[in-house]
């Protein structure tokens, strides 16, 4: 029998199965194979990849990309990296422009700059249409514009459209972008409408996170995961000092993934305050609370109590607490009771240093642990 035989069906399931790049080929065979090699699902978790460097001529044409091949009109995701910071300031504005006149239907859109952005720019969209902004963040399920820069008016008119509608979002990664300026209500209303968001080194103010942690504790919520990380080197610097530790705790029991990482210096979280959210977070049953996965690398926990300690760590999945200025009572209680294996946890990140030996072993018998010193 001849593949021109096969039904519709039949060999849609059979170009399912191809390579993207076998997949554009078979548009050429014919006009049948042309109709079934655009069909939408097939595309759906195709991934396209543009760079933006210096060899791609500010005159590209990104609507031919597009029409001359329609099937990427109904792509997975769009990626672009940024090696050029003059390209995507040229190029940037078309490409939002067109995705939104075409009506380009996608999962995902990431924009980033390389790993020498800190050399070659950080992705500058302050040039993008805010319009064009906008309909896009409503398009997509996941948005990650980390690493870029984006003007007030287009951060302020993003959340402000968001709090409105936050159409298909469900993950939201700003990281390095200056949020500073957003309205507190806009800002916290977006974050708890979305999964997971990502919010780190935004320079975000001591009021705007007491309005955050307030609204995630007081209101019904869809945030999942919530990241706060600082970079070591980040300039402005999360105060959490002023946050309600009871806010805090009941956002903690909502959550599945909280990272609080690196929050030192200025504006950090005291050794009591520590004590009291771990001593709290203790009390709660295990049917109370969601957590999963607790990233803290970085904090003061040396004031937190052993039993504590014990007691949330052991309840969570994954945990980070490396750098903690945790002492060796502290470490070697909580992987006495991890080598016990009475634990739900699968990796730790700690410092091991001055560890019995054969404790590590036990413990690692019962999960991972990574990233901390004396823990080989």
């Amino acid at each position: 029998m001849s593949v021109d035989n096969l039904p519709d069906e039949i060999l849609l399931k059979i170009l399912g199965l191809l390579p993207y790049d076998d997949l554009e080929n078979a548009f050429d065979v014919s006009r049948r194979w042309m109709r079934l090699a655009g069909y939408p699902l097939l595309w759906r978790n195709f991934r396209l990849e543009i760079k933006f460097d210096e060899e791609l001529e500010e005159n590209y044409n990104l609507d031919e990309l597009f029409t001359k091949r329609p099937f990427y009109q109904r792509i997975g995701s769009l990626d672009v990296e940024v090696v050029n910071e003059e390209t995507c300031r040229t190029l940037a504005p078309k490409l939002f422009s067109t995705v939104v006149a075409l009506g380009v239907e996608m999962k995902k859109l990431c924009i980033w700059g390389d790993d020498w952005s800190c050399i070659t720019g950080v992705p500058d969209l302050t040039d993008v249409d805010t319009e064009h902004l906008v309909a896009v963040a409503k398009k997509v399920e996941s948005l990650e514009l980390s690493e870029t820069t984006m003007s007030d008016f287009q951060l302020n008119s993003l959340f402000s459209a968001l709090e409105q509608e936050h159409g298909n979002l469900k993950y939201l990664d700003l990281t390095s972008n200056n949020l500073s300026s957003v309205n507190s209500d806009h800002l916290a209303n977006v974050v708890k409408h979305i999964s997971t968001v990502v919010l780190e080194d935004t320079s975000l103010s001591k009021e705007q996170l007491e309005k955050l942690f307030l609204k995630l504790a007081t209101s019904d919520i869809n945030l999942k995961s919530l990241s706060l990380h600082h970079h070591r080197y980040a300039v402005d610097r999360f105060d959490m000092s002023g946050i309600d530790l009871s806010h805090l705790v009941t956002v903690a029991t909502k959550l599945e993934e909280l990272i609080l990482t690196e929050s030192m210096g200025k504006g950090k979280m005291s050794r009591d305050q520590w004590s009291h959210l771990f001593s709290d977070l203790a009390k709660r049953s295990e049917t109370e609370s969601n957590l999963t996965k607790l990233m803290l690398e970085g904090n003061d926990l040396s004031g937190v109590a052993t039993e504590h300690l014990n007691t949330v760590i052991t309840r969570l999945r994954i945990a980070n607490i490396s750098d903690t200025n945790m002492s060796l009572d502290q470490a070697q209680s909580l992987l006495t009771a991890i080598a016990k294996k009475d634990t739900m946890l699968e990796a730790l990140a700690m410092d091991c240093r001055g560890i019995d030996k054969e404790l590590i072993a036990e413990a690692k018998k019962i999960i991972i642990i990574f990233h901390g010193y004396g823990c080989d």
